[in-house]
């Protein structure tokens, strides 16, 4: 229970007057103790036993009712009473008729982080329950009729929406967004005029390379991979990309396989950021032709979730864009993050998962919104991409190559995919 800060204000007059009573009664008690050697002795004494009292006329002041501190009990303001009194008298041990406890935070910063600890604890729960929504939503959607893409992935009806829903904070937040209770997404952030307007085209004729894929975790595997087999992998998905980007849309690509996660011959995911950043700036640095950088993942779920849909026809694996915000829910922006290509970072992924609500709406989970920078820092257009999980096949997962390729082709090259 978290006291209102007018009733704080109020208890705190009354603890102040109550407090410069009792202590002008002891002082006047006791002042002729001290007036003898043996009398100066017995003033700690008394002076302990005299706060004692104190402590609990405070309390019996501030609850003068069993009833009432029953119900006080029930509600958590037992704790709330310990702790205004000792901010009054900071030298008493205090001891009385109820169990001691921790006091809870009255001001709001420590009310906002005594809720974050909480949600913290319970993360992987609310995840899994996000997760196991989307796998109902799923079902529901294969009961209806759907409409069966083309070959070459032409527009089918998917879900639109007006400008005045997506010009709204509160309604992308809602619809398009979960944020993990560590982290902090400000609404001025996803503005969605500025965001979606943002002209993300980009030159892609030529050979040069116009898109860099690569894999932080490079062993990420899958239901049925082979071991020890990186074809089978993130970076086999990654292949696959690279083959549609360039064969059906003519996007040169430069697909680096580099395994940033395996550090002597051992599984090492520590430093696999770190590793993958000093990679990619590399290969930034000697083609000055990417304008877009791509880190393919899957997710880890549980055994018994399964995120697929179907597109053209086919069984396909559910697709997640993370977003790093370089804020924390606890304790703001992490300036060492810091991130100058975040707003080019949130327009390329609203733009991507609009554009997907329109051709493929069963396709895309919502966009995750973390607390650190995961190297999205490097280019405007730069995405991390968790394309299925480890519940799924390989194949479902090549599958979803297929729109996430037709995604880029009308993000990069026909523009602003409201």
């Amino acid at each position: 229970m978290i006291m209102k800060r007018e009733n704080y204000q109020i208890v705190r007059l009354l603890l102040f007057i109550i407090v410069i009573f009792l202590v002008g009664k002891i002082g006047m008690d006791m002042a002729n103790t001290m007036t003898t050697k043996e009398g100066t002795h017995l003033f700690f004494e008394e002076l302990q036993n005299g706060l004692e009292a104190m402590t609990n006329t405070v309390v019996e002041e501030l609850v003068p009712m069993k009833t009432m501190m029953d119900r006080g009990e029930e509600e958590g303001q037992t704790p709330l009473i310990a702790f205004l009194a000792k901010e009054f008298l900071p030298a008493l041990h205090f001891e009385w008729g109820y169990d001691a406890v921790e006091t809870l935070a009255v001001d709001n910063q420590n009310y906002l982080y005594l809720m974050e600890e909480n949600e913290e604890e319970n993360q992987e729960e609310m995840q899994q329950k996000e997760l196991n929504s989307e796998v109902k939503t799923n079902k529901e959607n294969k009961k209806e009729k759907q409409e069966t893409l083309s070959q070459n992935a032409v527009a089918v009806s998917g879900r639109t929406y007006s400008k005045a829903q997506l010009y709204n904070a509160e309604f992308l937040m809602k619809n398009f967004y979960v944020v993990e209770s560590t982290a902090r997404l400000l609404p001025s952030e996803i503005d969605g005029k500025t965001l979606l307007n943002k002209d993300l085209t980009i030159q892609l004729d030529g050979k040069k390379p116009k898109i860099l894929i690569y894999h932080t975790h490079g062993s990420e595997s899958f239901k049925d991979s082979r071991a020890n087999n990186y074809e089978d992998t993130v970076i086999g998905v990654g292949t696959y990309l690279t083959k549609l980007l360039e064969e059906t849309y003519h996007i040169p690509v430069y697909h680096d396989k580099t395994v940033y996660d395996i550090i002597d011959g051992k599984l090492d995911r520590n430093l696999a950021y770190s590793m993958s950043l000093k990679g990619i700036e590399k290969i930034l640095k000697d083609n000055p032709s990417i304008d877009v950088v791509i880190d393919l993942h899957r997710d880890g779920l549980d055994e018994g979730t399964h995120l697929v849909t179907e597109v053209n026809g086919k069984p396909t694996a559910k697709v997640m864009i993370m977003n790093g915000v370089s804020r924390s829910s606890k304790n703001g922006d992490i300036s060492y993050l810091y991130n100058a290509n975040k707003q080019g970072n949130l327009a390329f992924s609203l733009q991507m998962q609009l554009d997907a609500e329109k051709k493929y709406p069963t396709l895309m989970r919502k966009i995750y919104i973390k607390t650190y920078r995961y190297n999205l820092h490097v280019k405007p257009r730069a995405m991390l991409l968790e394309v299925g999980a480890n519940t799924n096949t390989l194949q479902e997962v090549k599958n979803a190559m297929e729109p996430i390729a037709d995604m880029l082709n009308d993000v990069l090259r026909k523009g602003k995919s409201q």
